[in-house]
């Protein structure tokens, strides 16, 4: 009877310490967690430069998952294509970015966090009424590999012309080197404020449709068990304008200074 009392006892502690595991970070118990995840090196979505009073809109949405879960999120600004191919070999544990389908193998979507207006912008002469205006164009501006709107996407008589971030999407559309460019409502607004460009004459907007930011992890990383606790804190910072909602703050506070 004593043996049995002891061997019950024991079960009874191993899974108070497997449900502690679970609540609590493993900082509390030990040492931190750290997830590698990618981030493309562009603002307004990050500002690599130390100097920059602002991280950039996705650089706060990990600070936020850290203060939530008390993981570490070490980033690495890696180019849009090769966050996508260091998920599918878990070289980076987590990304948040557009839903991607093209990664559905891959990794575990785990939440969205936020959505953004996606825009395909146009200039003088160019006026986007109907979506199969798009037709007439000979380069949309699109940054390679990123996912925007399934339509749009794989649309193949649509001209897309690879680009690797929204300030050389408007440089060429300024230029006149391609006739629209394609983004998120944040994102490019961003490459206009920053190159200065006066848009007035520019047609307004076509809104191509709303995309949700959502973090990815990669199904090969070592941090399955983190899925649940991650989901937690997804749910507990998701609004639907989060991202423009910092862009505005961020812009506000480079004023300031």
């Amino acid at each position: 009877m004593k043996l049995k009392v002891r061997i019950l006892l024991a079960s009874i502690g191993i899974l108070i310490v497997l449900l502690i595991a679970n609540i609590f970070p493993t900082s509390v118990l030990g040492e931190q967690v750290v997830l590698n995840a990618g981030l493309p090196a562009f603002p307004p979505f990050a500002y690599p430069n130390p100097e920059k009073s602002t991280p950039g809109t996705i650089v706060s949405l990990y600070q936020m998952l850290e203060k939530e879960t008390g993981y570490k999120f070490k980033i690495h600004f890696f180019p849009y294509a090769r966050i996508l191919n260091s998920l599918k070999d878990a070289t980076l544990d987590v990304a948040i970015m557009f839903k991607n389908n093209s990664v559905k193998n891959d990794v575990r979507y785990i939440g969205k966090v936020s959505q953004s207006k996606v825009l395909i912008l146009s200039t003088k002469g160019n006026k986007i009424q109907i979506y199969t205006d798009l037709y007439q164009f000979k380069r949309v501006a699109a940054i390679r590999k990123a996912s925007y709107e399934a339509r749009f996407d794989q649309d193949k008589k649509i001209k897309k012309y690879p680009v690797s971030n929204y300030l050389q999407s408007i440089e060429m559309l300024k230029l006149g080197r391609v006739d629209a460019a394609v983004g998120s409502q944040s994102g490019l607004q961003n490459a206009i404020d920053i190159q200065d460009i006066n848009t007035v004459d520019w047609p307004p907007p076509f809104i191509l449709g709303r995309k949700e930011w959502w973090l990815h992890l990669a199904n090969n990383s070592k941090h399955q068990n983190l899925i649940p606790s991650l989901t937690r804190a997804v749910e507990k910072i998701y609004k639907p304008n989060l991202v423009y909602e910092l862009y505005e703050q961020q812009i506000a506070a480079q004023n300031i200074n």
